[in-house]
């Protein structure tokens, strides 16, 4: 499980870092050898932004109006309320299935869900939601089904 914390550091999605991306070499060093074991693997926030960096994918690093605060994405076909802490967002592309998305206040198209072999990760908290709320089932049910169970 990769979960929350500081911004991800663009090097590892081939960027520039920029003023307002405040990164931790030393985390995501730790994280690339954890991911590179081949596990499957769970992204919340943070987590799944470094599983789209490890698949190809880019980030926005900076988005505004975007973190604190409660947002609409679109989860199995369905409109979703989701809570947002990340000031940065996955950029669609990648080696890695959009399963969710969000329109960010700048217009740009967030990808709130992704997925490839092995791997699935959302950027909302499902663990700050209430556990009856639709993106919580559609989180768990996610992760039961990329382990098979």
């Amino acid at each position: 499980m990769f979960c929350g914390g500081s911004d991800i550091s663009p090097h590892l999605y081939g960027e520039k870092r920029e003023p307002r991306t405040s990164c931790s070499p030393t985390r995501d060093e730790y994280c690339v050898k954890l991911y590179s074991r081949g596990l499957p693997s769970f992204g919340i926030c943070r987590g799944a932004q470094f599983l789209a960096a490890m698949n190809g994918g880019k980030l926005w690093q900076h988005v505004e109006e975007h973190e604190r605060t409660v947002h609409t994405v679109v989860l199995a076909g369905r409109q979703m309320a989701v809570n947002s802490f990340h000031h940065q967002a996955i950029r669609p592309g990648g080696k890695f299935m959009v399963e969710g998305f969000a329109l960010l206040p700048n217009g740009d198209v967030s990808a709130e869900a992704i997925s490839g072999k092995n791997f699935f990760g959302v950027q909302y908290h499902p663990e700050w939601m209430k556990p009856d709320a639709p993106a919580v089932e559609f989180f768990i049910k996610r992760v039961r089904e990329t382990l098979g169970l």
